[in-house]
């Protein structure tokens, strides 16, 4: 059965997506793609602290959410290697969709994680002297650690959750590496591909350090979007939403990657090399 040369999805290749097969299309889908796949990765480093606070992480459990992604990335980079000679669309889609879950997984915690509750101070506070004032304040921030600490022992159930979400997100990543990069190859020219191959990784290192000023500014928002009365950033209750920064990553990478299964399995650039 001969490899189709045009734009769509299996038979449905409507001519309206004949004029969206170019390449520099595809590079900048791609390369926004890629720079979506790789802001998950850095948000990791800037949230780590938040999240072993609130669910408890040991350094170990700590540490196997950080590599549970390369892992599962490396096993399954040496099977797909092997067999996506071809349809490498489809298997572009089928990881941009798993990396699309992984985002969903990871983020899941934030539905059923105990959050401390934050208190508002009282306004009568004029008439207590110095000394009581401060007796007061250190019973409420023992009174606040012992609640968070409850909370947190509460939240480490959610542990696998993590590592199922960095599991899920090595196996996701891989095709868009393999697949992806090499579809590149054949679709731009000799003098071109170098250019075309920097300009992804360029974009895909800036994810880095963007991820840490983006995680950094969802950590200024409440994880629940809208702070109990009273409670401040900087409070010890304080919870920034951590969870954002595996879901806006996932819409980016949905809204720019998927539509990167419509380009044709086999480009007419290949095809005609191959002739």
């Amino acid at each position: 059965m001969p490899v189709s040369t045009e734009c769509g999805l299996f038979s449905w290749r409507p001519r309206i997506l004949k004029g969206l097969n170019k390449p520099w299309l595809y590079l900048t889908l791609f390369s926004i793609t890629s720079f979506g796949m790789a802001v998950p990765i850095g948000i990791n480093q800037i949230v780590m602290p938040l999240l072993q606070s609130l669910f408890n992480l040991s350094t170990q459990q700590m540490a196997w959410i950080l590599v549970s992604n390369d892992l599962s990335g490396i096993f399954f980079s040496l099977l797909l290697g092997q067999i996506c000679s071809s349809k490498k669309m489809r298997w572009l889609g089928v990881g941009i969709i798993i990396t699309v879950l992984s985002g969903i997984i990871q983020a899941t915690p934030h539905l059923f994680a105990q959050l401390p509750e934050g208190e508002a101070e009282s306004g009568n506070t004029t008439s207590r002297n110095s000394l009581s004032e401060e007796v007061c304040r250190a019973e409420e921030r023992q009174s606040t650690v012992s609640r968070s600490q409850f909370y947190a022992v509460e939240n480490n159930r959610l542990y696998w959750v993590f590592v199922l979400g960095g599991l899920v997100q090595g196996i996701g990543h891989t095709p868009p590496g393999i697949a992806g990069m090499t579809y590149l190859d054949e679709i731009f020219s000799e003098k071109k591909i170098g250019l075309a191959i920097a300009a992804v990784l360029v974009i895909t290192v800036v994810g880095f350090p963007m991820a840490l000023i983006i995680g950094a500014g969802f950590l200024n928002i409440y994880a629940t979007l809208k702070p109990p009365p009273g409670l401040q950033m900087g409070d010890p209750e304080w919870v920034g939403a951590w969870w954002l920064g595996y879901i806006i990553p996932a819409v980016l990478v949905a809204v720019f990657g998927l539509p990167l299964i419509l380009f044709p399995q086999q480009p007419k650039h290949a095809m005609v090399r191959l002739g």
